[in-house]
């Protein structure tokens, strides 16, 4: 199993959320399939086939792969907004802490990004983000062929803050 910690959500929360991202992926697709061959029926069968597929393949043919990232970049008002918008595409739970109605917390934010090739792998994104620096894990399930997901996710988070510059 995987070794990298999750710091905001479970493991098994983390696993439920890509095994939903891969059953979509394979719902479309499934579902693409099936109105080429068979029209409306064909795609709804199509597409729930897709769906149960995928979360088989998921559960039984990946394993979990992790990475973590610190990044010495500050949150201003700028960069959170790339972060949350383009990074995320303004698809994250976002929440701030704040302790004991002190200073405001780190800003925590979680959800998943496509990476890779037509950004089809999905990777859980967690970051901590405090005033100078962004802690960042990336969670992803990988196959026989390993496709670097996370990796592949921090770099584009990286790219995405570089152009807030």
């Amino acid at each position: 199993m995987n070794d990298v910690p999750s710091p905001l959500l479970t493991i098994d929360q983390v696993v439920h959320l890509l095994e939903g991202a891969l059953g979509d992926i394979g719902a479309w697709g499934g579902g693409v399939g099936g109105a080429l061959g068979g029209g409306l029926a064909g795609r709804a069968g199509g597409t729930s086939g897709g769906r149960i597929g995928a979360r088989f393949g998921t559960r039984h043919l990946t394993k979990l792969d992790g990475e973590q990232r610190t990044l010495q970049v500050p949150r201003t008002e700028q960069n959170v907004r790339v972060v949350r918008d383009k990074f995320f595409e303004g698809r994250a739970q976002e929440r701030t802490g704040n302790p004991a109605g002190g200073e405001p917390g780190p800003i925590e934010m979680v959800g998943v990004v496509g990476s890779g090739t037509a950004r089809m792998n999905p990777c859980v994104i967690q970051l901590v983000w405090f005033d100078q620096q962004v802690h960042v894990t990336a969670h992803a399930r990988e196959g026989l062929i390993k496709q670097r997901t996370c990796s592949k996710a921090l770099r584009a988070l990286t790219e995405s803050l570089e152009s807030a510059r």
